[in-house]
């Protein structure tokens, strides 16, 4: 009785951790591909259509080694046609490569600009990966709500 208690207890444990792993983490990719930024160790602006968002972002070194500062914008606009409507709820992924493998996926939620006479949304992410990385892209997943 003991031991079924006891493997049922492991494997509670290791579907819990399975349920809290970073989705395409450890997927294989083509970083030569253009919705691909890469990194080669110096300060680097990208620019890339992901759907139906233009990010706009900078790479830059961090104060210490290992670390860095990505900041940049989503457009949600093209021309003067809305792409995203007001009403939507959304979790932004930036996806970290390293020999052509993600290796992490950073979560973030861009903001609005204060008095909304900007469409862009910007963002700000201060990452650390001490072994470095070879490129970065982003992803989204949106929900778009009644219009009100």
């Amino acid at each position: 009785m003991r031991r079924i208690v006891s493997l049922a207890a492991i494997l509670i444990c290791c579907l819990a951790l399975m349920a809290c792993g970073k989705k395409h983490v450890g997927t294989q990719v083509d970083t030569t591909l253009p919705r691909w930024c890469q990194w080669q160790g110096a300060d680097r602006d990208c620019h890339f259509w992901v759907g139906h968002l233009l990010f706009e972002s900078q790479i830059k070194k961090g104060p210490q080694a290992g670390t860095y500062t990505i900041t940049g914008t989503v457009d949600p606009t093209s021309s003067t046609e809305q792409r995203l409507a007001k009403n939507w709820q959304g979790r932004f992924s930036m996806f970290v490569a390293k020999d052509n493998i993600v290796v992490d996926n950073v979560g973030f939620l861009p903001k609005r600009n204060s008095d909304n006479s900007d469409p862009k949304l910007s963002f700000e992410i201060d990452y650390s990966r001490p072994e470095g990385f070879d490129a970065i892209t982003f992803g989204y997943e949106i929900t778009v709500g009644p219009v009100r």
